[in-house]
């Protein structure tokens, strides 16, 4: 069985699309800059106070994109989607399908500790070499660089939970309260490139295939 693989694009970033062979399908990104100042999602969208006007805008364009692939799996009834944004960079063969398992899966991204936010140390997240359950209860993920879709009605399940809510915040740091089961992949299968961010002005730091970050 092969996989319906997607690369999240912006028409205004056709190099990264040169990473892409003829085994994936484009789905053209949501630019911000094409969407007017006063469009409603920039008001439903929650950001970070450090975040500028162009910053927020780019962010829930993102969000818009992912939302967009999401409802495409849905409303098609694909299967065995893979879905990277366009600076994920492949980091090993992809196993078969069965290897993958039925839910929800990260295939790259990065741990973040709940518990600093409360003062405590940080916990190192073990991993074996396959799929991973993600403990929630712990830890997030965060990025939204890589992710497999096995079945579609794990998008629709998603797609029911983001119309069901009235604000929404980055597609990343909502993904963790998705009503639905969780693993990753470990060693992650893609990372996010070193290069520039299409969303943030300054970016020093990628995700490897720790699922940690990485100067």
């Amino acid at each position: 069985m092969s996989y319906t693989k997607f690369y999240v694009n912006l028409l205004r970033c056709p190099e990264r699309a040169n990473n892409f062979d003829e085994t994936w399908t484009r789905a053209p990104a949501v630019d911000y800059r094409d969407l007017p100042e006063d469009h409603h999602m920039f008001e439903r969208m929650i950001s970070y106070w450090n975040l500028n006007p162009a910053e927020h805008r780019a962010k829930t364009a993102c969000w818009m994109s992912h939302y967009n692939i999401l409802k495409k799996i849905s409303e098609q009834r694909l299967m065995r989607c893979i879905v990277v944004e366009d600076d994920a960079q492949q980091m090993d063969t992809l196993p078969e399908p069965h290897e993958l398992g039925n839910e929800f899966l990260y295939l790259g991204g990065y741990f973040s500790n709940l518990k600093l936010t409360k003062g405590h140390l940080k916990e190192k997240v073990l991993s074996k070499r396959g799929l991973n359950q993600l403990n929630r209860e712990t830890h997030r993920m965060l990025m939204f660089v890589s992710y497999y879709i096995p079945h579609y009605q794990i998008a629709t399940q998603i797609i029911n939970y983001l119309d069901s809510l009235p604000r929404i915040r980055a597609i990343d740091c909502m993904a963790h309260t998705f009503p639905i089961p969780m693993n990753y992949y470990y060693p992650a299968l893609f990372v996010e490139a070193p290069g520039p961010s299409t969303i943030r002005k300054k970016k020093t730091r990628h995700c490897n295939t720790d699922y940690m970050l990485a100067s």
